[in-house]
């Protein structure tokens, strides 16, 4: 568990908790990684500081965001009158937002964002950035360099999302890929030819040596072929790079049989997928009745040895008007609606951080020596009551170094009883 050393550490904590075990812990802080970890102790190091009891909790990942679309609600553009069902107003909303936005305004709601996400403790964000015309580049211009700004405080990805059935899309996923965006994306079940698109996706990914990551099946019909098209695909190929199917939401809705033949093909390709609660619980089963909770049957993916991260996907924009930047109360949230009431702490910690970094292809955070040093002290005592309580993250770690800090005072009142 620790490594000895007679070097002095960059930064010592001391007197922190660690989930799942007693006692207080140090943690020793050396070039950005967790050089020690082991019981309390007072060992040579440049700095030293008192964790004051808070509980430790590896970097969290938000594996599936919307940096460009972003607390744009307040827009009021969602019509919800057409009939044709939240996800298709929320389509049409959207593309009249872009219309009026100026990239300075699509900035500044992402840098929000990244305030709020780093405030949760979350290490690394991949979010994905329309690209359905060659004008909108310029919007991925400006997330590299808003990203390249907080690199000092958490790592930010792009995947594109653009149009993968005709050449003039492919030629924009291709620049954009030049440009810096690390992942192929796309919504294939949007398409006229679903398979096609899901083939030059991953002829996409091939071609550049890049992950896949792409929307999947975010419907409740059960006849969208996406996600075993892609899963077969990949078997008859070989596909060796990460797959990451985000919302996945028709396989809750396939009889047993077809829904455990599916389940097979994405764990013999080593598909990671993503499931987005908070989003999917607003736009799936307007119509019906009584209303499905419109996520995918995540206790029986995890039965079958699938890797299942959650993810938070649009915040407080006219696919999701709520929402937040926390991975941990997403993976409470989904606990709930997916009945995971079975499932430990441990494993529901897993959902938000080394789960999701697997799904992505990057190095997770863990709390362990020779991990990267990206962690956060949250004011709490347990996992389980950072899983329900929502605690202050009282510190944030990035590489090493203290990103930021929050206090927070209570202070009980007396009753007029009390008081007399």
């Amino acid at each position: 568990m620790n490594e000895g050393s007679s070097q002095a550490f960059d930064l010592l904590l001391r007197d922190l908790r660690l989930p799942g075990q007693s006692g207080a812990h140090c943690l020793g802080l050396r070039d950005g990684r967790i050089a020690h970890l082991g019981a309390d102790a007072d060992l040579p190091a440049a700095s030293v500081r008192n964790a004051g009891g808070a509980l430790a909790l590896p970097g969290l990942v938000e594996p599936h965001a919307h940096l460009d679309k972003t607390y744009s609600h307040d827009c009021h553009l969602v019509s919800g009158s057409s009939g044709r069902g939240a996800l298709c107003d929320a389509i049409a909303a959207m593309r009249e937002y872009k219309r009026q936005r100026s990239i300075e305004d699509v900035v500044s709601r992402a840098e929000r964002a990244l305030q709020r996400a780093v405030s949760a403790g979350v290490c690394y964000l991949r979010s994905h950035i329309d690209l359905g015309s060659a004008e909108e580049l310029a919007v991925l211009d400006a997330m590299l360099g808003l990203a390249q700004r907080w690199s000092g405080r958490i790592t930010a990805e792009f995947t594109v999302l653009g149009n993968l059935a005709d050449a003039d899309g492919r030629a924009i996923f291709a620049e954009a890929l030049q440009m810096g965006a690390v992942a192929v994306g796309g919504t294939p079940a949007l398409c006229a030819a679903p398979e096609a698109a899901v083939d030059a996706a991953l002829d996409l990914a091939t071609q550049y040596g890049r992950p896949l990551d792409l929307h999947i099946d975010e419907t409740e019909d059960p006849a969208s072929p996406c996600l075993r098209h892609l899963a077969q695909r990949c078997i008859e190929l070989d596909w060796r790079g990460p797959v990451a199917a985000s919302h996945c939401c028709s396989l809750g809705f396939l009889p047993d049989a077809q829904r455990a033949e599916v389940i097979d093909l994405v764990q013999r390709a080593g598909i990671s997928v993503i499931t987005l609660p908070a989003c999917n619980l607003v736009l799936m089963g307007r119509e019906a009745q009584p209303t499905p909770r419109g996520i995918p049957p995540v206790a029986e993916l995890l039965d079958a040895g699938i890797n299942v991260a959650v993810g938070g996907d649009n915040v407080q924009d006219p696919f999701q008007p709520w929402g937040d930047y926390d991975p941990l109360a997403q993976s409470a949230l989904l606990a709930h609606v997916a009945q995971l009431d079975g499932a430990d702490s441990a494993t529901l910690l897993a959902l938000a951080s080394a789960n999701p970094a697997r799904a992505l292809g990057i190095e997770a955070a863990t709390l362990a020596v020779g991990s990267p040093a990206h962690f956060s002290l949250l004011d709490c005592a347990d996992l389980r009551a950072a899983l329900c309580e929502r605690p202050l993250r009282r510190a944030v770690y990035f590489a090493g170094r203290p990103v930021l800090e929050q206090t927070l005072s209570t202070q009980w009142l007396p009753t007029a009883m009390e008081a007399s």
